[in-house]
């Protein structure tokens, strides 16, 4: 994806498809079902399945944007992982 299309249009894409149906409800899922969210940190995976797992998509792609040229080599490809995004929001809710 990195290289081709804008950065804008392939960042709609991929936020699109994170905040898709089937993505909010597993994290719903995961927020009422304590038993859930402790079997989740047992076996080591993210609090809200595909949420970090999107973040970190976002952040590589915008690394490799980078990479290209295409985006500012200053640019903070972290910021979409940060505080105030999505993920993090939905990782404050469960505490």
């Amino acid at each position: 994806m990195s290289g081709t299309g804008t950065v804008t249009d392939n960042l709609t894409r991929a936020l699109t498809n994170l905040v898709e149906p089937v993505v909010v409800a597993i994290v719903a899922l995961v927020i009422a079902r304590d038993e859930l969210r402790t079997r989740l940190r047992t076996a080591g995976t993210a609090r809200f399945p595909l949420v970090g797992e999107g973040a970190a998509v976002i952040s590589a792609y915008l690394t490799a944007e980078r990479n290209h040229g295409r985006i500012a080599s200053d640019a903070d490809t972290l910021a979409p992982t940060g505080p105030g995004s999505t993920g993090r929001s939905m990782v404050l809710v469960e505490r």
